[in-house]
């Protein structure tokens, strides 16, 4: 008699295997890699292994819209910078996402609504603490932008509280505001973003504003330029001792034609060498371009442009901004703000 058989079960068991592979990497991947290694104190097999983990999230979140699929593009987007101030400013955006993230994974959330007048604040705030010895802040500025059009603290209307500022991770020093105006910063907002300027000049950074203003401006608020003397004052004490300064501050009276034509902006520029005297015709390793843009009056958004090339000489967007700040710096009629001391000494602040 025969025995029964069992049916034997054909379908394929899983088995646990490691997969094996060679790569070839070019010369310029190969470099990155080795330089990953090191940083992360790994072998170069390990940190391939990592890069692959990086650029490779689970299958399930890997289709089209998945948080996975926007991470691998980030991936894709974020090679060599040629510009110095294009890594900040993505490093700077990358860090708050990836904060964010962080929440996220915590099943919570907090999103910050932050006025008009912080969120610029911020931004500027943030972009300083990146700044130091190699770099030079040229900025052609106004009055409206510094001095409120609004009733002085402690009248009827009252003052509004805005929130905190400060570094990331840092709980800041609180804002308040009065109410709204033309200008773009009050008070309390413009002291933190010259205090952040001087931590920057402090580190090396040099500075050179020229503030446009109009006649009337020049007769009636001259007591709203205190504020940039004071900084002055501060910044030379700091700097006793030093053969010049690395801030400037001067003024330039202007007509509404001419205040339009040479505009409000700011230009960063990363020093080749920071022992000369700065020129408009000074090579540079990387400039980054802020320009305020207006909507009935009003800062709407900022434009970044980060310039092109080994040097800003060889972007004709950038270089436009460099030159148009030195012809109005170096123009007939553009004076020390020193040169109103006398005003200043009778001046209500």
């Amino acid at each position: 008699m025969k025995r029964p058989t069992r049916k034997r079960d054909r379908r394929k068991r899983p088995t646990k295997y490691t997969y094996r592979t060679t790569l070839s990497l070019d010369p310029n991947l190969a470099n990155r890699l080795r330089k990953f290694a090191l940083q992360e104190r790994l072998s170069e097999t390990e940190a391939a292994r990592r890069a692959v983990e990086l650029g490779l999230p689970p299958l399930k979140l890997q289709g089209p819209g998945s948080a996975g699929f926007h991470a691998r593009q980030l991936l894709s987007l974020v090679g060599p910078m040629s510009n110095p101030y294009q890594d900040f400013a993505a490093s700077w955006r990358l860090d708050r996402a990836r904060r964010q993230l962080a929440e996220i994974s915590t099943f919570a959330l907090d999103l910050d609504a932050w006025s008009a007048e912080l969120y610029l604040l911020r931004i500027l705030a943030e972009l300083l603490h990146q700044f130091g010895p190699d770099d030079e802040f040229l900025t052609v500025t106004n009055l409206d932008f510094w001095s409120e059009a609004y009733p002085r603290s402690g009248d009827a209307e009252g003052d509004h509280f805005l929130g905190h500022i400060g570094a990331p991770g840092d709980p800041g020093v609180p804002i308040r505001a009065e109410p709204p105006s033309r200008s773009a910063l009050s008070r309390d907002s413009a002291a933190h973003y010259l205090t952040a300027q001087k931590e920057a000049i402090f580190r090396g950074m040099r500075l050179s504003r020229l503030i446009l203003l109009s006649p009337k401006e020049l007769k009636e608020r001259t007591g709203d330029l205190l504020i940039h003397k004071r900084f002055l004052d501060e910044v030379r004490a700091h700097e006793a001792g030093r053969f010049s300064s690395r801030a400037t501050v001067q003024y330039k009276v202007v007509d509404e034609i001419a205040r339009e034509r040479i505009g409000h902006f700011a230009c960063i520029r990363r020093l080749k060498s920071v022992d000369r005297l700065s020129t408009p015709l000074e090579r540079d390793d990387g400039c980054l371009v802020v320009e305020p843009e207006y909507r009935a009056g009003v800062i709407s958004n900022l434009k970044l442009l980060f310039s092109r090339g080994s040097s800003s000489h060889d972007d004709p967007r950038v270089k436009f901004y460099i030159d148009r700040f030195f012809q109005a710096s170096d123009a007939p009629g553009t004076k020390p703000l020193d040169d109103l001391q006398t005003a200043f000494a009778t001046a209500t602040p």
